[in-house]
């Protein structure tokens, strides 16, 4: 005989230990018209959030739009900086900073028809008010210049420097190829944003995002589109590679990728892998690596919800470090609905994962019914122990074309909702022996032994 046994612990103790009673899901339209939303920053006592704006009737025209929330996700400000000639893009998760002067700024590109896409970067005061913008030229601005030349150029992602300066970086088409092949570069700004240097690398790659070491120099992720070989490459202060390892060994990794550092000696990077190649299907790969020794110390995959997957042409994998030290690992998966496993939907996931790589936890979230497309793009750490997250939503019924902006305020425990924290258990009953429950009594856990 089977019998379903909930376990529903109502813990006096969790405001006392930090873990947070807020939650929200929910859409938000800082503007009319389509709202995905890239990236999320701490800024003050709340956050700032960068928008990817489509006035929808120009097709070839989406702008960029910036707007503060509180830790509630109330909209404080906002501003839409319009131009219906281009269309902008800034890449998720790692496309803005706050500088130490408290100044916002993106880095991403822009496009049209006739020239091609262009490195740009914006750079806004706290009240949103443009202090400049910059367009960037071409790493090979001869090639660039000859007529009828089509250029492909991107930033990827952008950190602040120890002096005040940015590095960012970028990846282009080389010799203004039209064959879809990709080199990539760092670029050295000055606190003004003039280019101090540029480092081309000669590799078909992509750098997925960049930070900064404790020498001044660099860390980056860089994932070859020829071998798909993908090395955690340490650069000096100028981007010369001073040594790498490979960080995804399985015969079909892939990105996104995402790098932590986690203390002097030890940085884990995220990243992800085709465990059924011919369906289409990824899982995420966690690899630690040990600084000193220059080694990959380990590297465990997972299967997170089916497919670790997403909507758009872009995904990120967020990978952050926890208040209690462990691993938090977010993204979109693909998955059917547990009601009805015809149908497949993308859906938001937070993981947490201990140091040593076993995973403690994990959730998949989403606005509205299960069939609703839920893409997540950035996440930062709130300061009562839970999470934020920044994506879209799409409802892509027959007959609706219907995309916004969607935000989502998790606990410490992953949970958007207070019924995310109960645990049901399907039990074969096979004794009338007692269970076995210790500590007596406990805090945060407790431990139920079942007789076989």
């Amino acid at each position: 005989m089977k019998k379903l046994l909930t376990l529903i612990f109502f813990i006096s103790f969790v405001s006392t230990y930090g873990q947070s009673l807020q939650y929200f899901n929910k859409l938000i339209s800082p503007d009319s018209s389509s709202n995905h939303l890239d990236n999320i920053c701490h800024y003050d006592l709340g956050y700032v959030v960068s928008s990817s704006w489509r006035d929808t009737p120009y097709f070839y025209n989406q702008s960029p739009l910036l707007f503060k929330i509180n830790i509630q996700g109330d909209i404080l400000d906002k501003r839409l900086y319009l131009d219906t000639t281009h269309w902008y893009y800034f890449y998720p998760g790692n496309s803005m900073v706050i500088a130490s002067d408290s100044t916002i700024i993106m880095a991403g590109c822009r496009w049209n028809l006739q020239k091609g896409s262009h490195a740009f970067l914006m750079r806004v005061d706290t009240n949103l008010d443009t202090l400049f913008t910059k367009e960037f030229t071409h790493p090979d601005t001869i090639a660039a210049g000859q007529p009828g030349a089509y250029t492909h150029n991107q930033f990827t992602s952008i950190r602040e420097t120890y002096d005040k300066g940015f590095i960012l970086t970028g990846k282009y088409n080389y010799q203004c190829n039209t064959n879809g092949i990709e080199k990539p570069y760092l670029l050295k700004l000055d606190s003004l944003c003039n280019v101090e240097w540029i480092r081309k690398y000669n590799d078909d790659a992509l750098i997925y995002e960049v930070e900064l070491a404790p020498d001044s120099g660099y860390y980056f992720v860089f994932l070859s589109t020829v071998n798909h070989i993908m090395c955690m490459i340490k650069a000096d202060q100028s981007g010369n590679i001073e040594w790498f390892v490979v960080i995804n060994s399985l015969p079909y990794s892939s990105g996104p990728a995402n790098l932590e550092i986690y203390d002097d000696n030890t940085l884990y990077i995220g990243s992800s892998y085709w465990y059924d190649p011919v369906v289409g299907k990824r899982g995420i790969v966690l690899t630690k690596v040990d600084i000193p020794s220059q080694q990959r110390v380990w590297e465990r995959n997972y299967v997170m919800f089916n497919n670790f997957s997403h909507s758009t042409i872009h995904q990120t994998i967020g990978l952050d470090i926890a208040h209690d030290g462990n691993l938090i690992i977010s993204g979109t998966v693909e998955m059917p609905d547990p009601q009805n496993p015809g149908v497949l939907a993308f859906k938001g996931f937070i993981a947490k994962i201990d140091p040593n790589g076993d995973s403690l936890w994990a959730r998949y979230f989403g606005y509205g019914d299960f069939q609703y497309i839920n893409q997540v793009n950035d996440i930062v750490l709130t300061d009562d122990g839970g999470f934020l997250t920044v994506g879209y939503f799409y409802d892509w019924h027959p007959g609706i074309m219907y995309e916004d902006g969607w935000i989502v305020k998790m606990d410490s425990l992953g949970c958007d909702t207070p019924g995310c924290h109960l645990i049901s258990i399907e039990e074969s009953v096979l004794s009338r022996e007692e269970p076995e429950v210790f500590p007596n009594p406990f805090r945060d856990l407790i431990n139920i032994v079942l007789p076989e």
